[in-house]
């Protein structure tokens, strides 16, 4: 949410960015979640991406855009640094 104020810009977000990336990166719930198959693994359908449908997404980088929309909306001037992106395909 977006708040205008002569004086202010103020967001409010209603996720924690950090938190949930955390999560996600170091996929917390396999490690809490005792749900397993037959070869002792965690099965994707038991995983929060999956139950929320986007287990196919990246996620964290929405996050990361997320926040550098909300920096730059408050008024940030820092430049994106410019991705490189490697392809192992010939």
């Amino acid at each position: 949410m977006v708040i205008q104020n002569p004086k202010f810009k103020i967001i409010e977000c209603g996720i924690d960015i950090f938190a949930s990336s955390f999560f996600m990166l170091t996929r917390w719930e396999e490690y809490v979640n005792k749900i397993r198959d037959m070869h002792n693994r965690f099965p994707a359908y038991a995983s929060l991406a999956y139950k929320n449908n986007f287990l196919d997404r990246p996620i964290v980088n929405e996050y990361v855009e997320m926040l550098w929309n909300m920096l730059k909306f408050l008024g940030c001037k820092q430049e994106k640094k410019k991705r490189i992106s490697t392809s192992f395909n010939s």
